[in-house]
């Protein structure tokens, strides 16, 4: 990507491509499509960002929330050897 984008040009839009175009230019408030289309990857970019930020934060607490999970089955587990070994000493 070292080659510098001057301009660009979009041929045979469909009808779909320019209600989407118009969409997009009346939620970003830009009026000229080039600009309102640049403002829309730039905040796909940021949204792809924060989607991965956010993926990886998940899979940690997924992670965590597994060791966690895994630490409370032997706690129980723990509680209820503790439970039989002073039950027979109560006998």
């Amino acid at each position: 990507m070292s080659k510098t984008i001057k301009n660009i040009l979009i041929r045979d839009l469909t009808e779909e491509d320019n209600k989407t175009i118009r969409l997009i230019m009346n939620d970003t408030g830009c009026y000229q499509a080039s600009k309102a289309l640049m403002r829309c990857a730039y905040s796909y970019l940021r949204m792809s960002a924060i989607t991965k930020h956010q993926a990886a934060r998940i899979r940690d607490l997924e992670l965590e929330n597994h060791r966690l999970r895994s630490l409370s089955t032997q706690i129980v587990e723990s509680f209820r050897k503790l439970d039989v070994v002073l039950s027979k000493n109560d006998n």
